[in-house]
């Protein structure tokens, strides 16, 4: 597994390095072409996720043979490489819980870090997915945390505390629908509100974290700009840099988010966002 991994990465990052200086010359890679965010294993990964999150919280036995396969999945250490994202945070948390076992803690740690994106300044951070990628993020997180708390404080405040970070983050750029803080247009999301304990009261004010900049007249959110900052080949991330305005309280030049499933046309669509220089160009800093 080792080597097919090492050789699928070297083969990806040695067009990557090309691509930084030679963009021009891009040509599509054949290796890349079957990445996506399905999963492996001809079960869908999230979905096989969320199932096993449901027997945890319902205590029902997760069998062996599902716990290997979350633990056997190709698809999660070349994500890992190729496309730092959501689904395999939740996997290392999952083995953790299931193994009672903290072994992924710096794995974790280290993935939450490259998937949030830092504020120049004040310490705040955002989700390069996206808020509602976030918070789907953080179910088994939090898991994670509620078990391994009182064992292990040092390495769970460690995640926790950059997770605190984010959750101000989205507070600091969210706008107002009515009286209903909703979370800054970007990444892939849904059009839903800001959860029942992000709704604080607060004025916003002119604020940048990282790609999301956030304007504000009046102490009202009026637009937002947003710039292109892929992480590898994670599809959910920002490829292409936009403005959005708020209107009666909707984001405008932006689509919201219906699911994998459909957020493309056809396989063709699929594979040129993939493909898009701007996402490969990262693949050699990951």
């Amino acid at each position: 597994m080792a080597s097919v991994i090492s050789t699928i990465v070297s083969s990806i990052k040695s067009i990557s390095n090309q691509l930084v200086t030679v963009v021009t010359k891009y040509d599509p890679i054949k290796e890349a072409s079957t990445f996506n965010f399905r999963g492996s294993s001809g079960t869908p990964l999230a979905g096989f996720q969320d199932n096993i999150i449901q027997m945890i919280q319902q205590r029902q036995v997760v069998s062996e043979n599902q716990i290997k396969q979350l633990e056997n999945d190709l698809w999660i250490p070349v994500a890992e490489r190729l496309a730092p994202c959501n689904l395999v945070i939740r996997q290392l948390c999952l083995i953790d819980i299931l193994r009672n076992n903290i072994k992924n803690q710096t794995r974790i740690l280290n993935l939450v870090d490259k998937i949030s994106y830092k504020a120049d300044v004040s310490g705040v951070r955002i989700w390069a997915e996206g808020y509602s990628y976030f918070e789907y993020c953080m179910i088994p997180v939090q898991m994670w945390l509620a078990k391994f708390a009182s064992a292990y404080p040092v390495q769970t405040t460690q995640v926790r505390t950059l997770m605190l970070k984010i959750y101000n983050g989205f507070i600091k750029t969210a706008y107002k629908r009515g009286n209903v803080w909703y979370p800054a247009p970007f990444g892939d999301l849904y059009d839903i509100p800001l959860g029942a304990s992000w709704q604080q009261a607060h004025t916003p004010a002119n604020f940048t974290i990282a790609n999301v900049k956030m304007n504000v007249t009046g102490g009202v959110v009026t637009s937002y700009n947003i710039t292109s900052r892929p992480l590898g080949l994670n599809m959910h991330t920002v490829a292409k840099s936009y403005n959005s305005n708020i209107v009666s309280g909707q984001p405008t030049n932006f689509t919201y988010y219906q699911g994998y499933d459909k957020k493309y046309p056809n396989t063709s669509a699929e594979i040129s966002d993939m493909m898009n220089p701007a996402r490969l160009i990262t693949l050699a800093t990951l």
